[in-house]
């Protein structure tokens, strides 16, 4: 079974200053229903390229999109994987380094760059009371697709 985004999608879109240029990693369920809430198409980037849809945007692997977070406003990191996809080496240089949305669990961002950067997780998507259910709802259900 698959992670219901219904809802999350909409709470990341509205996180994401317009005009950002954005970086979404992973090809699951969870990002492409974040890719068809953003305005524009954003770049794309998973460890298999080829299950990246093609469109408008650039594709490229985890790799290749490491070497260019320089180039993003945004990232939000939707990948599932057992360990941090982005690292502090990835984020060192003269430029400042992009808001990262972390949705991954465990987490795609390591706890270290935390110190160096904006890093929004799950429990920073604060929702009305109405709401917060749902979302208590849609992280179980990510946890229990990674995990179960």
């Amino acid at each position: 079974q698959g992670v219901d985004p219904d809802g999350l999608a909409e709470l990341v879109n509205a996180r994401i200053p317009a005009g950002s240029r954005v970086l979404l990693l992973g090809a699951g369920r969870l990002a492409t229903e974040i890719a068809a809430s953003l305005p524009d198409a954003p770049d794309r980037a998973n460890r298999t390229v080829d299950r990246l849809p093609v469109g408008p945007s650039k594709r490229m692997s985890l790799d290749d999109a490491a070497a260019k977070l320089s180039r993003y406003d945004v990232v939000v990191c939707a990948v599932g994987c057992g360990h941090p996809v982005i690292r502090v080496e990835h984020i060192a240089g003269p430029s400042s380094p992009p808001l990262f949305v972390d949705l991954g669990l465990p987490r795609n961002v390591d706890p270290a760059v935390h110190e160096h950067a904006t890093v929004l997780t799950l429990s920073d998507f604060k929702t009305p009371d109405e709401n917060r259910e749902r979302l208590s709802s849609l992280t179980r259900s990510v946890v229990e697709t990674l995990h179960g």
